[in-house]
């Protein structure tokens, strides 16, 4: 069968729940084998659709096992960044560019490898249009026994032409709780995009007007219960006299 412009919620313990736009789905049955394939709008999230192919083995979805393909050209996702930080409503696009590869046991997914291409952030500042992109990399997803985490290997970031020391991430989330962890990122990076939300915030503005640099070799933050904690080590330290 074949679906055109429908919507389907997905809910879960840890998370609220996911409206997912189809702009088209094609379901094919072949006694235990089931297959779809489509392109898919994640509501709030997306302006655009992503393809999809979703292959799985069983008697019904509870058992089944498969793999699920995700890929991405040009995937606009400024209607989560404004979601999550207003400011953002200044930016002009943002884009992400990726494939990925799933596990599916049980009925659930079990594992997410992402491959990166090359993902941006563009903004217009003193009448130029500037960049801040993410270049190729990977990162896995895997669900935990109360959440989930995520992965990445060494990340190339470039802010306009300038390109920066790759870095490292991780997100754990558990009970509604966030842990991030960063290796080797420049502060630097992110100057350029701070600058254009600082137009709305003296107190950022002020900060911004000591210069300061340095590389973040490690950060831990934990985020939760209305809370947060920062622990972490930098070197190279600069500022500029005010």
């Amino acid at each position: 069968f074949t679906l055109v412009d429908s919507e389907l919620v997905i809910r879960s313990r840890y998370t609220p729940p996911i409206a997912l736009q189809l702009k088209r789905l094609s379901w094919q049955n072949s006694e235990l084998r089931h297959q779809g394939s489509g392109e898919v709008l994640i509501a709030g999230v997306t302006s655009n659709a992503l393809s999809f192919i979703l292959d799985l083995h069983g008697p019904d979805l509870a058992s089944s096992k498969g793999q699920l393909y995700l890929a991405s050209q040009d995937l606009n996702v400024l209607p989560w960044f404004e979601t999550l930080l207003p400011q953002s409503r200044k930016l002009a696009r943002a884009d992400l560019n990726f494939a990925a590869w799933g596990d599916i046991s049980a009925g659930v997914l079990s594992r997410l490898q992402i491959q990166l291409a090359a993902n941006k952030l563009i903004w217009r500042q003193g009448g130029e249009l500037r960049q801040l992109s993410l270049g190729e990399g990977q990162l896995q997803w895997q669900p935990t026994e109360h959440g989930w985490q995520l992965l990445s290997s060494q990340l190339v970031l470039q802010s306009n032409q300038q390109r920066w020391p790759d870095f490292q991430l991780q997100l754990v989330q558990e009970r509604g709780e966030l842990a991030v962890s960063l290796q080797q990122l420049q502060l630097a990076v992110a100057v350029p995009l701070a600058q254009l939300f600082a137009e709305d915030s003296t107190v950022l503005q002020q900060i911004l007007d000591y210069q300061t640099d340095a590389r973040i070799t490690r950060l831990a933050l934990q985020l939760g219960n209305q809370q947060w904690f920062a622990l972490g080590d930098f070197i190279d330290l600069t500022s500029a006299p005010v």
